[in-house]
């Protein structure tokens, strides 16, 4: 969906406004991703705050159990 590009694309704005008109923040993808999830694969930080920001569940897990922190300790990001 919309939000979930513009969180792979690191669109921090877009993410914002997407929020802001009502974008669900805890829609998940077909591997149970959020947003939250693809924005620590990539290091979008900004992405990243303005999620957690909209109350973004934070510890939701994939179908492999992975939360957001495991993508981005396994990618080296901070």
């Amino acid at each position: 969906d919309s939000l979930h590009y513009a969180c792979y694309r690191g669109n921090d704005d877009i993410v914002e406004l997407l929020c802001l008109k009502g974008a669900n923040v805890n829609s998940v993808t077909r591997l149970n991703r959020n947003g939250l999830h693809i924005a620590s694969l990539r290091g979008h930080i900004g992405v990243a705050k303005a999620l957690v920001k909209y109350n973004i569940q934070i510890n939701s897990c994939d179908y492999d159990g992975n939360t957001a922190l495991h993508f981005a300790a396994e990618n080296g990001y901070k």
